[in-house]
């Protein structure tokens, strides 16, 4: 019998000193939280390490950071980022090609990574060369933070400043929802032991990682508005109508000059059946993780009842009536 507090229970004297909390005390769902920012992060996170990038890492003109709130569409625009800067043809790793900073950044300092993983510690991303034009001279990250609290020095301004490019994707908050609960299923360290209706409420409540996704896309859609030239927004949900106009986006975008029959080579490669079968045969962490689960838009609308999407209706309402962004449930 799972007693009212028995996620809570597990927690030892370590995970606590590590900022870990439980974001239900019944069915688990662990969580770093750093309270001076208000955060809420992977179990693997380092706080002091997160907080070191963000005061020393200087972001530099060749970066291009792939932004998103987690399970909208990472891993596609990870090995579309991958195939445009290296080729059509290229062998190309999206994990390692465009690395997740924080995570790295943790894993150096904590040794708290998939076995075999190659990390890099803050002093190791700020000694790399710069990119060759083999890499089309540009480097790829990857980066799930909200506006204020990027892994870089200056924030947001820093970016515009230098010339960085940030590539953003967003997906409509319940496609989303059903496709975070499927992954945290999948990872034992966030230690969920409760089903899709018990999921659900700390979504909408913002009690997952990376805090509430409304208050997320808010505030870096007013940042795009505000920085077109530095901030590139595309849909996940377009991206399922015409790939190929949307990697072209990503290509003009980085001022690549990429002809329609690489573009066609790129898109190929990037459907998710391809990307599929390419992280299968790689093997590692992705493909143990069935990381790519099925990649379907609209997918909510066989699990969720109507008062469930109410209420996400309600919340992506009050979003509308803050700014311009709109979502596509389709």
């Amino acid at each position: 019998m799972i007693g009212p507090t028995a996620a809570e229970d597990k927690l030892t004297e370590e995970d606590r000193a590590r900022g870990m909390e439980v974001m239900d005390p019944r069915w688990g769902y662990r969580m770093i939280v750093d309270h001076s920012r208000g955060l809420l992060q992977p179990p693997n996170f380092e706080t002091s390490a997160c907080e070191e990038l963000r005061n020393r890492y200087e972001i530099k003109p060749y970066d291009v950071m792939i932004l998103t709130y987690p399970k909208t569409g990472t891993s596609w625009m990870q090995q579309i980022v991958s195939l445009l800067l290296r080729g059509s043809d290229s062998e190309v790793n999206s994990n390692q090609d465009s690395k997740w900073l924080e995570w790295h950044a943790s894993g150096s300092q904590n040794g708290m990574s998939p076995s075999g993983t190659e990390l890099l510690g803050i002093d190791d991303m700020m000694n790399l060369p710069a990119p060759t034009e083999e890499l089309s001279g540009l480097r790829g990250w990857k980066t799930h933070s909200a506006l204020n609290d990027v892994p870089w020095k200056g924030g947001v301004e820093q970016a515009v400043e230098v010339g960085a490019k940030i590539v953003l994707v967003s997906r409509n908050p319940k496609d989303t929802c059903i496709s975070k609960y499927h992954h945290t299923k999948k990872v034992p360290p966030f230690c969920f032991d409760g089903d899709l209706d018990a999921f659900i409420p700390l979504f909408l409540a913002g009690r997952i990682n990376h805090g509430s996704f409304w208050d997320w896309h808010r505030d870096w859609w007013v940042a795009k508005e505000k920085y077109p030239e530095t901030v590139l927004w595309l849909h996940y949900e377009d991206m399922k109508k015409d790939l190929g106009k949307e990697i072209r986006r990503v290509s003009d975008f980085l001022k690549l000059e990429r002809n329609d029959d690489e573009l066609d080579k790129i898109t190929e490669r990037c459907t998710f059946n391809a990307m599929k079968k390419e992280t299968e045969s790689r093997g590692g962490f992705a493909a143990k993780k069935n990381h790519l689960r099925s990649g379907k838009a609209g997918g909510w609308v066989d699990v969720m009842s109507p008062e469930i999407i109410e209420a996400f209706d309600a919340k992506t309402e009050k979003l509308y009536s803050d700014c311009g962004l709109r979502f596509d449930d389709k």
